[in-house]
């Protein structure tokens, strides 16, 4: 999945349709790798990396590493409101931008975005940035 870059809510979407989660359809759960899977990545070396997973009827939770640099930018959000995506930046300083609100977490911060509609990660100035998220996908009915 990380060559072919997909965009991970149109994922959570099919996902959806499927009756699962999108952690589920890559195959991170309780039985994978510690490293987790490569989703995303550029050509000058950023990159997102799903770590973990775990899925309720109505929840799934999943633990994601990012690195950004330069300009790189992830856009992401499915339409599908959610809980929110809490964040930890371990070096550099993270910007978001959720159209409305523009957050910079800097390193040893943390911060949280509720969200129902698109946003956008880069590293704040164009520098580096790599931060964990922890992103909360309700899970529609059946």
């Amino acid at each position: 999945l990380g060559q072919a870059n997909p965009s991970v809510s149109i994922l959570d979407r099919v996902a959806a349709g499927l009756g699962t989660t999108f952690a589920a359809l890559v195959g991170v759960g309780a039985d994978d790798a510690p490293e987790g899977v490569e989703i995303w990545s550029t050509d000058t070396g950023s990159w997102a990396v799903l770590l973990d997973a775990v899925d309720t009827e109505t929840l799934s939770v999943e633990t994601w590493k990012w690195k950004l640099l330069g300009s790189d930018a992830y856009r992401g959000g499915s339409g599908i409101p959610s809980p929110g995506l809490m964040h930890h930046v371990i070096d550099g300083a993270l910007e978001i931008d959720t159209g409305n609100d523009v957050q910079i977490i800097e390193a040893g911060g943390s911060g949280r975005v509720v969200t129902g509609g698109g946003y956008r990660y880069r590293a704040h100035e164009q520098q580096a940035a790599v931060f964990f998220t922890v992103a909360l996908q309700p899970r529609l009915p059946r």
